[in-house]
C-alpha cells in the first residue's frame, strides 16, 4: 500500500512521505504551501542553523524560509546574544567562553542582569551575561546580594569585611528583624543587612526592637500569623512575628498606631462595621454617599439607580448626563459605550487609531506606564492626553525606559540614536 502523508514514530519524530511515496530525506520540502527542513529523513522543529543561517522552526516544523547570517561564536541576533559553536546555537546550559561563564537559555539566547540557579546554586550575571564574583551584586530593583570566589551567591549568616549579613536560601541580603524558623530567636538587622543584635524567646510577654518594633512571647516563641487579646486590646502578629500597626488586613481589621485594632467607624479612609472594612461597593452614611474601591472610599463615577453619580469623595454624590463617546467628570475622562457601560477595570482597550488605558475606577490614565496584549503583554506609556507615546525616553520611579516605533519598552541591546543601550526584561535601562 501507497503510503503518503505524514507519519509520527515517536513524539517529536515525524517523517513524510511524497506523492510516490517515497521518504523525504534531507533539505527542504514545500508542503501545503509551508516549509520544512529533513534531516537524516526526520522533520526539524527547533531553530536550527542551515548553510551558516539561522531558521526559526515552530514546535510543528513550520518555517517562513527567511534565514539570518550567523558565524561561530557570538551572534547579535533581533538584540539579543547568541553564541554558535559547532555549528549550533548554545542553548539551555552554562558554558566558559574566554575564561568567563555565560548561561542560556533554552531559545538560545543569553541571559543577563538576573540571577540563575545551577546544581543547588545561585549565580548573578551581570548586564554583560558574565558571572560576578567576589562582590557586592545589586540591581536596579534594590535587591543585594554577595558573590564568592565561585561566583556563588552566600546564604544564611556570613562575614563580610568584619561585619556579619544575613542572606536568605536564594542569596539575597535580608534587612529589617528576620525570625528563626524555630521562631525563638528574632535577628535584628540594620538597613545596610548588618547584624546587630538579637531577640530571645526566654520569658512570656512583650519585646521590642531599638527602632521600636513590637512582638510577643507565648509559650515560649514568638506570636506569628495569629490574634491575641492582650490587657483588654487585640492585636494580631505577622507571619514575621511582627506586630501590625497602621495597616489593613481583611480577615483581622484595621490595627491603629498602637497596634489595637479597630471594630467600627472611619478610620484612615475605611470604614468599619463589625471590624470588617466596607469593600467595593456605594455606602450612604450618616446621610453622607461614598464610593469604596478596595476598601477605601474614593473619588469616582458610578452607575446605580439608573444613572451615572459622581462621588467626590467628601460625602458627596453628583448626578451626571453622560453621553457615548468621551465625557469629562471633575479633571478626569471617561469613556462610554452602549448607553450604559463605561470602559473600566484596568484594562487597555483602542479607540479609533489610538490605544488608551483605563484603571479600576474607569478613569483614563495619563502620564503613566499600562500594558497591551500583541503577541506578548507589552509595557506601553501613556502621555499627558491619554495616548500612546513613541520613540522617547521615560524616567519613572527612578527606572528609565524606552519606548520604540510601537510604543512598547523595549528590553535587551538595542541601538537608539547611535548609541547602544542593554535594557532588562522589564524594559528597564541597566
Amino acid at each position: 500500500m501507497l503510503v503518503n502523508g505524514w507519519i509520527q514514530v515517536n513524539p517529536g519524530i515525524y517523517f513524510y512521505f511524497d506523492e510516490n511515496g517515497e521518504c523525504v530525506s534531507d533539505g527542504w520540502k514545500k508542503i501545503n504551501n509551508v516549509w520544512y527542513y529533513f534531516k537524516d529523513s526526520v522533520m526539524i522543529n527547533q531553530d536550527t542553523i542551515i548553510d551558516g543561517q539561522l531558521y526559526r522552526f515552530s514546535s510543528n516544523g513550520a518555517c517562513d524560509g527567511v534565514g539570518i547570517t550567523v558565524t561561530p561564536g557570538w551572534n547579535l541576533i533581533a538584540g539579543q546574544y547568541y553564541y554558535v559553536k559547532d555549528n549550533m546555537i548554545v542553548k539551555d546550559t552554562s558554558m566558559t567562553i574566554d575564561n568567563n561563564r555565560y548561561f542560556f537559555e533554552s531559545d538560545g539566547t543569553m541571559r543577563y542582569a538576573t540571577i540563575v540557579s545551577e546544581n543547588g546554586k545561585q549565580y548573578w550575571l551581570d548586564k554583560n551575561g558574565m558571572v560576578i564574583t567576589n562582590r557586592w551584586c545589586s540591581n536596579n530593583r534594590h535587591a543585594y546580594a554577595y558573590a564568592g570566589s565561585d561566583g556563588a551567591l552566600y546564604t544564611g549568616k556570613q562575614v563580610i569585611d568584619g561585619k556579619t549579613y544575613l542572606f536568605d536560601n536564594y542569596g539575597i541580603l535580608q534587612t529589617g528583624n528576620v525570625l528563626s524558623k524555630d521562631r525563638k530567636t528574632l535577628s535584628i538587622l540594620d538597613k545596610n543587612g548588618v547584624i546587630t543584635g538579637t531577640l530571645t524567646a526566654q520569658d512570656n510577654g512583650w519585646l521590642t526592637t531599638p527602632d521600636g518594633e513590637w512582638y510577643y512571647v507565648k509559650d515560649g516563641v514568638f506570636a506569628t500569623n495569629e490574634i491575641l487579646q492582650i490587657n483588654g486590646n487585640t492585636y494580631y502578629f505577622y507571619s514575621s512575628g511582627l506586630m501590625m500597626r497602621n495597616d489593613y488586613m481583611h480577615s483581622v481589621g484595621y490595627a491603629d498606631s498602637n497596634g489595637a485594632i479597630l471594630t467600627d467607624g472611619w478610620c484612615n479612609g475605611m470604614y468599619f462595621e463589625d471590624g470588617v472594612a466596607i469593600f467595593h461597593t456605594t455606602r450612604r452614611i450618616d446621610g453622607k454617599y461614598y464610593l469604596f474601591r478596595e476598601s477605601r472610599s474614593v473619588e469616582g463615577l458610578e452607575y446605580m439607580d439608573g444613572e451615572y453619580y459622581y462621588f467626590d469623595g467628601k460625602g458627596n454624590r453628583i448626578s451626571q448626563n453622560l453621553k457615548n463617546g468621551w465625557n469629562k467628570v471633575g479633571n478626569d475622562w471617561y469613556y462610554l459605550e452602549n448607553g450604559n457601560k463605561y470602559l473600566y477595570g484596568d484594562s487597555c482597550v483602542k479607540i479609533g487609531n489610538e490605544f488608551y488605558y483605563f484603571d479600576y475606577l474607569g478613569k483614563m490614565i495619563t502620564n503613566n506606564i499600562g500594558y497591551v496584549y500583541f503577541s506578548d503583554e507589552r509595557k506601553i506609556y501613556f502621555g499627558a492626553n491619554g495616548t500612546v507615546e513613541k520613540n522617547c525616553w521615560k524616567t519613572l520611579d527612578g527606572f528609565t525606559y524606552y519606548f520604540d516605533a510601537n510604543g512598547c519598552a523595549v528590553t535587551g541591546k538595542q541601538l537608539i540614536d547611535g548609541e547602544w543601550y542593554i535594557f532588562d526584561q522589564e524594559g528597564v535601562l541597566l
